[in-house]
Formats: C-alpha cells, structure tokens, sequence
C-alpha cells in the first residue's frame, strides 16, 4: 500500500541525514568560518570555492528534501543529479561526498520511478534511461551505495526485453593485420600452467611468459556451458541494456579519440558487428573499443564466468581478491592500444578472438621516445607505422599472438603495443 512505497524514501531521508552530517563535519574539520578572515590571494579563492561546494552542499539537500514531497520529487531529484554531477567535475576535496551524492540521485531516482503508478505504463525507453543512471553512479557514484544499485537494477531489468543478437565471428583476417617485425623475438611459451614456485622465477626475472590450458577450468570457455562466451552472446545477453564507456577512434593518443557512454548492444551494433565483416565500406567506420573497463564490477552476474589466476598472489605485497584489478577489453578487429608499460604486475587472458602483442624490455625505454608526463608511461611511436622512428626495431623486442585460452604474463615496466587481428573479448588482472 501507500506506507510501503513510502518506506524506501524514508531510508533515503535517513542517509541524506546522515550525508548532511558528512558534510558538515567536513566543513568544520577544514574550519570555513574561522579562515574567512584571514584567506588572501590564492587562498581565498580556494576558500571561495570551498563556500560555493558548501552552499551547494545545502542545495542539494533541500533539493533531494523537496523530493520526499508527493507532488514535484521527480524533477527536485533531477535538479539534485545535475547538481551533483557537476560538483563531481569540477574536482574539490569534497569529491568523495559528491560522488555519495550522485548515487544517492540514481538510487532516490530510480525508486521514485519503482514506485510510481506509471512502472506498468512506462516505455522500455523510460526504463532504460533509468538504468544508464544506475549504470553512470556505478561508475562514478560511491560503493557504499553499490549493493542498493545492483537490486534497483536487477529490478528493473526484469521489465526489459532480452537481447536476440546475431553470433558475432572471431574469424582473424590475416591479411588486414601481417605487419611484423623480422627480427622480433619469440615469448616463451609454458605449455602447461606452472606450479606456484615455477612461475614465481618468471616474476624474479622479469621476464614475460605465454601460458597454456590454464584456462580451462573457465566458464566461459567451456563448450556447452551456458556461461561460454561464444559469438558474444552470453555477454549480450547478460549485460545487453547496460551503459559502458566506449573509446571512440583509432586509439587514445589520437587527436579525434573520445570517451561515449552507449549501452553494450548499441556499441556491438556500431562497432563489432561492422568491424567483423569483411565489407571494406563498413569497415571504415570509425573505431569503437570497450577498454580497460571494470565490466565485472558493474555486472557481477559475469563474475562467474571466469577465474583469477592464482599466480596473482605470487610474490605479491599482501594482495587479496579484492587488490586486484580485473578488466575486460572488448572490440572488432584492428582495435589498438599504443606502446606503453605499466607499472602493475599483468596477466593478458584471451577469451575470443586473437591479439598480437609486441613487447619492448624496460632498458630500451630511452629508445622508444616517451610522452611529456602525465603520459610519460606511452611511447609517441606507433611501431608500425610507416613514418614510425627507424630505430625502434634495432631494439631488442618480442612479438606474440594470443589465441582464446591462452595467458600471457606481461612485468611491470614492460612496454607493450596490442592489436586486435579479430573480433575479440580480453580479461586482464592487475596486481602490485
């Protein structure tokens, strides 16, 4: 009845109280009032952006306040986002509350829309645009408020259609991706997955590794299981109507490279199922490519689907689960992420499709001409550009192609260039 449906936005009222305490205990712990008297120059210009944060802080509240009132909560709520989506970027010390107070929008959001009379008459549309703010407070919002995101979202797409999507082909088309180097070296190669102790002397080395059938214990790779990701469709199917980030061009280096927000099917629509034919026109398209994007953060339900390795552990600095980074790297043939290194341990694992990796040691880093910081982590060369730098071959390099099943082990610092040779969907983990 009424009382029920007027439950959820009472809890709502007690963490925007609590968010209100939050704020002002930020507010006195950094002392406004008192400084306003003695701030000059560049400080009290900080400290007027400190008041403008504040004001907004109030703003907010009396907002998402007017938002509990029955007649005007889904425009107060509206307001209340914008507000907050806009203190988000325009980074403060009080970041960290914004981002609360984003996802307390998508949350008041989306149960206002739950809750109204129109859920039975809404168009799939309307669900959706509420499920990309969902999907947006995911990826920007606070995690304390994750666990109430995942069932408004559960909820809402039982009212969505599933996704019916052809099998996407991971076929590599060899002839679009020849280019090698001659003189590149061969990653060695682990046909079985070593013990603990074996791998841990690739680690003390330094040395990159391919590691084979060390995957197989993957659902996603599992022939006849309904997790397999073959042609993409159980991906699709799970994660379909869900907005991800897209980087739109040829790669991030690129002066017309741009980040998108589109659902995962608008994006294989777009991008890989042109980018898998062999039609020259469609493939000229430009670029799409899902890239390191935390996919199984936002989509636990795919988490299950595949397994960490246990070598992330090895010789690692008090690592846990939940220390390390897991990424998923989806996109149509030709997809490239430049020449750079990390500085994170780094296990590449190929599920559909195949990459070639080029790899450059630490030592030849003088030779493969950096950027300026903050991105003094990429090389400014495309190795293999025609009108690339002579001198970056004579560097001692390795190459490999990694086929589904296969992992490949890159060390912090190595410099690595990737190039998808088909359709594909990688995962990689990141650990200290």
């Amino acid at each position: 009845g009424q009382s029920m449906r007027a439950f959820p936005l009472v809890v709502l009222l007690l963490l925007l109280l609590s968010f209100h305490l939050i704020l002002l205990c930020s507010f006195r712990k950094k002392g406004l009032l008192s400084q306003s008297l003695v701030l000059g120059g560049k400080r009290r210009t900080a400290f007027k952006k400190g008041l403008l944060s504040h004001s907004n802080g109030f703003e907010f509240l009396n907002l998402m306040g007017d938002a509990l009132e029955f007649q005007n909560k889904a425009e107060a709520v509206s307001k209340a986002e914008k507000l907050a989506w806009d203190a988000i970027h325009e980074p403060t010390d009080q970041t960290i509350q914004w981002r609360l107070a984003y996802s307390l929008t998508a949350v008041a959001g989306a149960r206002i829309f739950l809750d109204s009379n129109r859920i039975n008459h809404s168009s799939i549309q309307e669900h959706r645009m509420v499920l990309r703010r969902l999907d947006v407070a995911l990826m920007i919002g606070h995690p304390m408020m994750y666990p109430k995101i995942h069932r408004l979202i559960a909820e809402i797409q039982k009212s969505l259609p599933e996704i019916d999507f052809p099998l996407i082909s991971t076929h590599s088309f060899e002839n679009q991706n020849s280019m090698s180097s001659p003189c590149a070296r061969k990653v060695p190669v682990e046909k079985e997955p070593p013990s603990q102790s074996q791998f841990n002397k690739h680690i003390f080395n330094k040395q990159p590794v391919v590691i084979q059938r060390a995957m197989q214990d993957w659902p996603a790779l599992e022939p006849g299981n309904v997790q397999n990701w073959s042609g993409f469709q159980r991906i699709l199917k799970v994660a379909g109507h869900r907005t991800i980030p897209v980087e739109v061009g040829r790669h991030y280096m690129c002066t017309n490279w741009t980040l998108k927000l589109m659902s995962l099917q608008e994006y294989f629509l777009r991008h890989v199922l042109k980018g898998s034919t062999t039609n020259v026109a469609a493939k000229q398209a430009v670029t799409g490519y899902v890239a390191q994007h935390e996919l199984f953060k936002q989509v636990p339900e795919l988490c299950s689907d595949i397994r960490m390795p246990e070598y992330c552990t090895v010789e690692s600095r008090n690592t846990n689960e939940e220390e390390v980074q897991v990424n998923i790297w989806l996109g149509p043939s030709g997809t490239i992420t430049p020449l750079h290194y990390d500085r994170y341990h780094n296990f590449l694992c190929q599920v559909l499709g195949e990459k070639k990796i080029t790899m450059f040691a630490p030592n030849s880093s003088s030779h493969l001409h950096p950027c300026e910081p903050p991105l003094n982590n990429t090389s400014q060369v495309d190795p293999y550009s025609p009108r690339s730098h002579s001198d970056v071959f004579k560097q001692p390099h390795w190459e490999v192609t990694l086929r589904p099943g296969e992992m490949l082990y890159i060390p912090p610092g190595w410099w690595h260039h990737v190039q998808s040779k088909s359709a594909s969907a990688s995962v990689n983990f990141w650990w200290l």
